[in-house]
């Protein structure tokens, strides 16, 4: 406690600075008791004002995330996530990894830190990018079986999926001959010719149980022996239908995507192009995904047909190219161990792709030849999402 001496000096200081300041006399007055209780009286004021500027910080945070131009920002960058031609997976645990990416490249997505301290905004957030990943998938899906329909070629196809907001190359062009690939092969393993006819998306390099489902549809015996083999099945040795592009399960429609373009652009505050029911096991906004992986026999397609399993039905198309693509990692680390001479896995994928993409390039070539490659400086945040998105 203070002296009556100081205790009244401190009170006529403190009638000063009220009228210097506007604020009320006598609640001042009472803060000059002694040191332990003026202590106090801060540490409550801090207390009471920290959390008004929480809850002003939270306000503003969930107005920002449910602003146009934040949802805008979010789906270009989040399109160069799906876009990324390193991406391990387009929907296995991609909601849970994405998320923790913008956690930590809070920047880039140009989300406030802060809100990860808030269960209720994460929680929104993880909507939020559920919703746009589903949305760009259906673009992506869309923008393929327009490019088949019109013959374009891989090149021109993927230009326009990025719309100008991404710099494309040669790896793009690589990952996306191989999503072709797998939707032709789902076209014909879901028995979907409406939109597509047969002999535009018909490849001999097929696994048996699809010649078997081709024959049904054409009411003929399709033999294998008499076609000749995939340039990929002969390069890599292990290469089939079923380990690198012969799994599948694609919408068995368009979309309402007609031949042209137009009308696929995302809009994510609005019901756009998403993938139905394959979404949902990531809308658990916890962000614990539930898994749903598949992993076939080196014997079974995933089509069913010669009694087996179906396993890809038509909902089921990003399932599909997930495990497609984990085929070929698979493939391209045995093939590594084989060699023993330390190439790397990642090189042996790179070329799987390199052939799946001079195959494509000979069955859609499109109107123009090739451009020449040129070094492409990314942006840097494009940079970071194609080298650390990566689970």
């Amino acid at each position: 406690m203070f002296t009556p001496g100081l205790t009244k000096r401190l009170k006529l200081y403190a009638m000063k600075v009220a009228e210097e300041r506007g604020v009320d006399k006598d609640h001042l007055i009472d803060f000059t008791g002694g040191i332990a209780y003026m202590l106090i009286d801060i540490k409550a004021t801090m207390m009471l004002f920290s959390a008004a500027n929480r809850k002003s910080l939270l306000a503003e945070i969930k107005e920002l995330i449910e602003s146009k131009d934040f949802k805008s920002g979010l789906q270009n960058h989040l399109m160069a996530c799906v876009l990324s031609p390193n991406l391990t997976a387009y929907v296995n645990d991609t909601l849970e990894h994405v998320m923790e990416f913008i956690k930590k490249n809070s920047k880039i997505f140009k989300v406030p830190s802060f809100l990860f301290e808030d269960i209720e905004l994460t929680a929104q957030l993880s909507t939020l990018v559920s919703e746009a990943l589903s949305c760009i998938r259906g673009n992506v899906k869309a923008k393929l079986m327009s490019s088949i329909i019109k013959r374009t070629s891989i090149i021109d196809t993927t230009r326009s999926l990025a719309h100008g907001c991404l710099e494309v190359d040669a790896p793009h062009w690589n990952r996306f001959a191989f999503l072709r690939r797998c939707l032709c092969i789902f076209l014909i393993g879901t028995g979907n010719y409406k939109t597509i006819p047969l002999q535009d998306i018909y490849s001999p390099s097929l696994h048996q149980d699809l010649h078997v489902k081709v024959g049904d549809a054409l009411g003929v015996n399709v033999g294998l022996d008499d076609f000749d083999s995939d340039p990929i099945v002969e390069g890599g040795g292990q290469v089939d239908e079923n380990s690198a592009d012969g799994m599948g399960g694609v919408e068995g429609s368009m979309n309402g995507v007609n031949a042209k373009d137009g009308g696929t652009d995302l809009n994510i505050n609005h019901d756009g192009l998403g993938d139905g029911d394959e979404d949902e096991p990531e809308r658990d906004v916890s962000g614990v995904a539930e898994k749903e992986k598949y992993e076939l026999d080196p014997n079974d397609s995933g089509f069913g047909g010669n009694g087996k399993r179906t396993i890809f039905t038509s909902s089921k198309f990003w399932r599909f190219v997930d495990a497609s693509l984990e085929g070929v990692h698979k493939m391209g680390k045995a093939e590594a161990e084989e060699l023993g001479d330390g190439t790397p896995a990642e090189n042996i994928v790179r070329n799987i792709l390199v052939e799946y993409f001079q195959q494509d390039l000979a069955e859609f070539p499109g109107k123009r030849s090739v451009p020449k490659l040129l070094s492409i400086a990314n942006p840097q945040w494009q940079m970071k999402i194609q080298t650390d998105l990566l689970w």
